[in-house]
C-alpha cells in the first residue's frame, strides 16, 4: 500500500525518525544550499549544551522545511520547533527569541519566528471563509484597536480565539472543505495540553513555558465537535483486542464520542453497526487521515468499520512509510563545496585509508603505507601535532611522498587540484582556525569512540595492580566508617551515610546492573544499620570485576563530598587542601555548566551506553546484559559558548588539539589523587600510577571525563606525564600525550594491559568509521581509493 505521511501526525513519530532526519541535516547537508541550515546551526549551536545538538538540529530542520505540509500544518510544526528551541537555550539568550503575528489584508494571519542574528521563518494562515466549517476564527477585540494590527507574542494579550458554532448541516463535503485551520487549532490545543500549559487565567508555573510567550497566548478552546486522527490514534493502545471495532456516538449535536466495542456486540446491534459505519466514514473524511494515502487503497481499508487491529496496522504502516521517505531523501553530499571537517575527523579517515592500502599493496609500497600509518597513530596519541595547521602540513608531506613513490591515486585522495566527486582531504579542512567552531571540535566523535573503547577494554579485563590499588582505597574508607562507629560518633556517621545515600539515589549509573550490591544502595529508603552493612560489604570485598574496580572511585568521591558536609573542624588537613586546590585551579578551568536533571533524564538514549559519546552519536560501547539506560555525566554538561570560549583557554587549547571534551578538567580525579597521596603519607603501600589508572577507568567508562581531563589534574598535582623531567607548569597550555602516559607503566603488568586495550580500541574505532562514516562510504563508491599498480618508483 502506498502512503504518504505528514510530519508530526502521530506524537511518537518525530522521536522515532529523528535519527534519519538528523542524518539528513547533519551528515548529508553538504551543498551550499543545504549548508544554509548548517550555518544557521553554527550561529546558534553554542546556545545549546553540546549534548543536545541532535534535538536542536531537528527543530531547526522543522522550522526551515515545509515539505508537503499544508500552511496550518507547517505553522503548527514551526510553533512546536520554536517552542523546543527557546526552552533549550539558557536565560542569557532568551531575548534573542521573538515570535510575531500580523493580520494581513486578506483577513488571515502572518506568523514570524525570529532567532536574532541567526534565523527568520515566516508562515501564514488564511482566513476561514466557510461558516459551515467545524469552527471559525474570531479576531479578538484588542486587535481591532488602533496600532494593534502588529502584535508581538511576548505579552499577555489574547490574539486568537476559536468559537464553536451550531452546525446547520452535517454534509461532509462542506465540513472538510475549509478544515485545515480548524485542524491546526485543534492540534495546537492538544499540544498545549501535552506540555501542560495552563489556560491564560491560571498562573504560569513552568519556568520554561514562562520564557515562551509565543505559545501561552494561543487561547484555544477544547474542540469536541471535531476529533482529529491524532486524537483517535491516541485511543489505540496495545491492550485493546484487535477484533474490537471503533464506534462513533453523537452525545450532542456538536459533541462526538469515540470508543471501541466488542465485535460480536457490534454485529448483533443495528445501532452499534451504524455507529461503526459512522466512525469509518468519519475517519475517511478526515484530511489528516487521508493524507496518509496517495493511491487508491480501498482494498486495504474496510468499507463499513475499522477494527483496533486495522488502526494499529495503519499506525505501524504509516511509521514505516515515514522512515522510508526520510531514508530515500535524495543525497546531496559532495555535489558542491563541503561543510568543513575537523582535523580529527580527517586524520582518522586517512589512517584507515592507509591501513587499507597497506593490505592491497606489496613490498616497499606496503611498507610505506605502514610507516605513514604508524606516524599518524603516534600523532593521534600525543596530540601535540593534531592542530589544524600541523594536520595540513603533514598531509601535504604525505601527498608529496606518495607522488614520489608513484602512488598518484592515493596522493590525490590527500591533495588534488582536480575537482572530484569526493573532495580531497585537504579541501575538506579549512585553512583558518576561525572556521572551526568550538562545537564542531566538541563533537570529536572518533576521539570519543577511541577513548571509550580503550578504557572499556580495561574495565572488561582490569589489571591486578589496579584492583589492588582500588582495594586499598576501599579499605581506607571502610576503616574510616568503622572508626566513627566505634567512637560512638553516631550523629556524624549518620550524616555522612545519609549524604552518601542521597547522592547515590540521585546519581544512579548504567553499570549498577552488573554490580547488584551497589544497586542495593540506591533504593529510596535509608535505614541504619542495614545501609552501613551493605556499604561495608562492598568496601571489604575482594575486587574481581571491572565494575567493582570503578565502584571504588564512585563511592570514594561521594564519601568525600558527604564528609564535606560535616563541620570544617572535622575535616583533615588533606581534605581542606583538596577543596582549596579544586576551587583555585580546577573549577575555574572546567568551563562547564550543567543541564537540568529533569531535561537530561527525559533525553536519555534508549540504548545502554558506556563511555563519553554524546546523545546523538551511535554508541561506542554497549552491552545490554551488563548495562541499563541511565544519564551519563557527559550528557548533562554544556561547553562554553563561542562568545566565552576565550575565557577558558584550557578548554579551547584541548579542543584545538583534538582532545575530547566531556566534563572539563576533573575534580573527581583530584579527590582520588589526594586520597592516594594521603595514604602514601601514612605509609600505606599503594602505587600512585595504579590508583590514577583506576580513577581514569571510572571517569571515562562512567561517562564523566576524557582521559585528558584526568591527566590534566594529574599533571597539575605533580605527576610527570611528559617525556621531559618535570611537569608542565603552563596549566592552560597542557596537552596530554597518551604515549607518555602509557610509558609511565613500563615494566608493570599494566603495560601489556594498556597495549592490548589500545589495539582493541584502534580496531573497534576503525570498524565504527566504516559503519557510520558517510565520507568513507562516499570514497568507496567513487572508487577514489583504488588498488595501486604494483610498480612504483622505489
Amino acid at each position: 500500500m502506498a502512503m504518504t505521511i505528514k510530519s508530526n501526525t502521530l506524537p511518537f513519530i518525530s522521536e522515532t525518525i529523528s535519527d534519519a532526519r538528523i542524518a539528513y541535516v547533519k551528515n548529508l547537508a553538504m551543498t551550499k544550499e543545504d549548508a544554509t541550515v548548517m550555518r544557521i546551526w553554527d550561529k546558534i549551536k553554542d546556545w545549546f549544551c553540546g549534548t543536545r545538538k541532535k534535538e536542536a538540529l531537528g527543530h531547526i530542520y522543522d522550522l526551515t522545511h515545509q515539505g508537503n505540509l499544508s500552511k496550518p500544518q507547517f505553522a503548527l510544526q514551526c510553533i512546536k520547533a520554536f517552542h523546543s528551541l527557546s526552552t533549550m537555550v539558557g536565560a542569557a539568550y532568551q531575548d534573542k527569541f521573538k515570535a510575531l503575528i500580523t493580520e494581513n489584508p486578506q483577513g488571515g494571519w502572518d506568523l514570524e519566528f525570529i532567532i536574532e542574528g541567526a534565523l527568520r521563518v515566516e508562515c501564514s494562515l488564511d482566513q476561514e471563509q466557510n461558516k459551515d466549517s467545524a469552527l471559525s476564527l474570531v479576531i479578538n477585540n484588542d486587535l481591532m484597536k488602533p496600532n494593534a494590527s502588529h502584535k508581538t507574542l511576548e505579552n499577555n494579550d489574547t490574539f486568537l480565539n476559536t468559537e464553536k458554532e451550531e452546525r446547520q448541516t452535517s454534509e461532509t463535503s462542506n465540513r472538510e472543505k475549509h478544515y485545515d485551520n480548524a485542524l491546526f487549532f485543534s492540534h495546537v490545543h492538544d499540544f498545549l495540553n501535552e506540555i501542560n500549559i495552563p489556560h491564560l487565567d491560571a498562573a504560569l508555573h513552568q519556568p520554561a513555558m514562562a520564557r515562551l510567550a509565543a505559545l501561552k497566548n494561543f487561547d484555544v478552546m477544547p474542540i469536541k465537535s471535531r476529533a482529529s486522527w491524532v486524537n483517535i490514534a491516541n485511543l489505540i493502545s496495545d491492550k485493546i483486542p484487535d477484533d474490537n471495532i471503533l464506534v462513533l456516538k453523537k452525545e450532542f449535536p456538536s459533541n462526538l464520542h469515540f470508543s471501541f466495542d466488542d465485535e460480536n456486540k457490534v454485529k448483533q446491534s443495528a445501532r452499534l453497526t451504524k455507529y461503526a459505519a459512522d466512525a469509518a466514514s468519519y475517519l475517511r473524511n478526515l484530511p489528516d487521515f487521508m493524507h496518509y494515502f496517495i493511491e487508491d487503497s480501498s482494498e486495504y481499508l474496510p468499507s463499513n468499520h475499522f477494527t483496533a487491529g486495522d488502526l494499529k496496522r495503519l499506525k505501524e504502516s504509516s511509521l514505516e512509510e515515514l522512515k522510508r521517505i526520510y531514508k530515500e531523501e535524495p543525497l546531496s553530499i559532495f555535489k558542491h563545496d563541503e561543510v568543513y571537517k575537523t582535523p580529527s575527523e580527517v586524520v582518522f579517515l586517512w589512517m584507515y585509508i592507509l591501513r587499507d592500502a597497506a593490505i592491497d599493496l606489496k613490498n616497499e609500497s606496503a611498507d610505506l603505507m605502514i610507516n605513514l600509518f604508524k606516524a599518524w597513530q603516534s600523532r593521534y596519541l600525543n596530540h601535540q601535532t593534531l592542530t589544524l595547521s600541523s594536520t595540513r602540513k603533514f598531509l601535504k608531506e604525505d601527498a608529496n611522498l606518495l607522488r614520489r613513490a608513484g602512488l598518484e591515486t592515493l596522493a590525490n585522495v590527500v591533495d588534488s587540484k582536480v575537482q572530484s566527486v569526493v573532495p580531497c582531504l585537504l579541501r575538506q579542512l579549512p585553512t583558518a582556525d576561525s572556521d572551526l567552531s568550538p562545537t564542531r571540535l566538541h563533537d570529536n566523535v572518533y576521539g570519543r569512540v577511541f577513548e571509550s573503547n580503550w578504557i572499556a577494554s580495561l574495565v572488561a579485563n582490569p589489571p591486578d595492580e589496579v584492583k589492588s590499588a582500588m582495594s586499598t582505597i576501599a579499605h581506607y574508607y571502610s576503616t574510616y566508617l568503622s572508626t566513627l562507629s566505634c567512637n560512638k560518633q553516631d550523629r556524624m556517621l549518620r550524616k555522612v551515610l545519609k549524604g552518601l545515600h542521597r547522592q547515590i539515589v540521585g546519581d544512579k549509573r548504567f553499570w549498577f546492573k552488573a554490580f547488584p550490591e551497589i544497586k542495593a544502595l540506591s533504593t529510596s529508603t535509608f535505614e541504619l544499620p542495614s545501609f552501613l552493612t551493605k556499604l561495608q560489604k562492598i568496601l571489604c570485598a575482594d575486587i574481581k570485576t571491572g565494575e567493582q574496580c570503578i565502584a571504588v572511585p564512585y563511592l570514594a568521591v561521594k564519601l568525600f563530598n558527604a564528609i564535606n558536609g560535616l563541620p570544617v573542624i572535622k575535616h583533615e588537613l588533606w581534605q581542606i587542601w583538596t577543596n582549596v586546590n579544586y576551587k583555585r585551579y580546577i573549577q575555574p578551568r572546567t568551563g562547564r555548566t550543567m543541564e537540568k536533571k529533569e531535561i537530561a533524564e527525559s533525553n536519555v538514549i534508549p540504548i545502554p551506553t558506556a563511555g563519553i559519546t554524546l546523545r546523538y552519536q551511535p554508541p561506542a560501547v554497549s552491552n545490554a546484559d551488563r548495562m541499563t539506560s541511565e544519564v551519563r555525566p557527559c550528557n548533562r554538561y554544556h561547553i562554553p559558548s563561542a562568545e566565552n570560549i576565550n575565557n577558558f583557554p584550557a578548554v579551547k587549547n584541548a579542543l584545538q588539539h583534538g582532545l575530547p571534551y566531556s566534563g572539563g578538567v576533573s575534580g573527581s580525579t583530584g579527590i582520588m589523587l589526594s586520597i592516594i597521596n594521603h595514604l602514601k603519607n601514612q605509609g600505606t603501600d599503594i602505587d600512585l600510577r595504579m590508583g590514577l589508572l583506576g580513577s581514569i577507568m571510572f571517569m571515562n567508562y562512567d561517562g564523566g571525563h576524557s582521559i585528558h581531563e584526568s591527566l590534566w589534574v594529574a599533571n597539575q598535582k605533580g605527576i610527570n606525564l611528559s617525556k621531559t623531567k618535570s611537569c608542565n607548569k603552563d596549566l592552560d597550555g597542557f596537552i596530554s600525550d597518551y604515549e607518555s602516559f602509557v610509558a609511565i607503566y613500563k615494566n608493570t603488568q599494566c603495560e601489556k594491559a594498556l597495549s592490548d586495550a589500545l589495539s582493541i580500541a584502534w580496531e573497534r574505532s576503525f570498524n565504527y568509521l566504516t559503519q557510520y562514516s558517510e565520507d568513507y562510504k562516499a570514497l568507496k563508491l567513487s572508487n577514489n581509493v583504488q588498488k595501486e599498480p604494483m610498480e612504483s618508483n622505489y
